[in-house]
C-alpha cells in the first residue's frame, strides 16, 4: 500500500496580510474593481469578437451547427465568463444559455437547433456597447432561458 503524501501549497499571500500596513479586504476589493472597470472596454471589445464568431451560425443548416458546435461552445462561454463584469448581464446569460446547448449535445445528446439559432439571434440583436442592460435586453435572457428548460436544458 502507498504512503499517503499531503501537500500544502504555499499561501503567498499570507505575508502580505501579516503586516501591520496590509490592504484590508475593503481596500483590495475596491482596486480590483477600479481595475475591472479600467478593463470594461477590452472586454466589450472581446465579447464583440466572439459573438462575431457566433453570428454567422444563426443562418447555418443543422449539419453546420452540428459541425461547429464545439466552436459555437466554446466561443459562448468565453462570452459568459467576463459579459458581467462589462455589466453585459443579458449577453452573458443568452451566451452561457448557448455553452449549455453545446453541452447538451455533448452530455445527452440533446440538440435543439432551432432554439440555438434563437439564442444565436438574440446575441447578435442585443448592444454591446450599452453603458448598462436594458430591462428588454434582461426579458429576453429570462424568456431563453425559460424555453431552455421547457426543452429539457436546465443549467
Amino acid at each position: 500500500m502507498s504512503k499517503v503524501h499531503i501537500f500544502r501549497p504555499v499561501n503567498f499571500l499570507a505575508n502580505i496580510f501579516k503586516t501591520s500596513d496590509a490592504p484590508t479586504t475593503d481596500q483590495l476589493i475596491a482596486d480590483a474593481t477600479v481595475r475591472v472597470i479600467k478593463m470594461e472596454d477590452s472586454i466589450r471589445t472581446f465579447v464583440a469578437e466572439k459573438i462575431a464568431i457566433i453570428e454567422p451560425f444563426a443562418e447555418e443548416t443543422d449539419e453546420a451547427l452540428d459541425a461547429a458546435h464545439q466552436t459555437i461552445g466554446t466561443s459562448a462561454m468565453n462570452i459568459a465568463e467576463v459579459a458581467g463584469a462589462a455589466r453585459m448581464e443579458a449577453i452573458g446569460e443568452i451566451a452561457r444559455g448557448i455553452a449549455v446547448m453545446v453541452d447538451g449535445k455533448k452530455a445527452r445528446d440533446v440538440w435543439h437547433t432551432e432554439a440555438l439559432r434563437v439564442h444565436i439571434r438574440a446575441l447578435k440583436r442585443l448592444d454591446t456597447t450599452a453603458s448598462e442592460t436594458s430591462d428588454e435586453d434582461n426579458l429576453i435572457a429570462e424568456n431563453l432561458r425559460l424555453m431552455r428548460t421547457a426543452i429539457g436544458l436546465q443549467h
